[in-house]
């Protein structure tokens, strides 16, 4: 299946994750405590399971479900990387 991007990102789960990590205020705080005492770069698996702990029902308010969705987790790595 070929993927289409959007908004400039890979794909809309991609977008849409990394829209409420930089805009909601609580789970930016969120991603600013977790580098805080994250040691060394941010892994995809690492991002995973940082929002998947951080999004009520593993899911964002939008509906993209962190575990179904196809998100591209070294983009959502990167987006909590710069975080700080």
């Amino acid at each position: 299946m070929e993927r289409k991007e959007y908004n400039g990102w890979v794909n809309r789960a991609t977008w849409n994750v990394a829209l409420w990590l930089d805009n909601d205020e609580g789970l930016y705080g969120g991603m600013q405590a977790f580098m805080k005492h994250h040691k060394g770069d941010v892994t995809p698996e690492d991002a995973k399971r940082f929002c998947v702990g951080i999004f009520e029902n593993q899911k964002t308010p939008d509906g993209i479900d962190l575990k179904k969705d196809d998100v591209e987790w070294k983009d959502i790595a990167e987006v909590i990387q710069e975080s700080i």
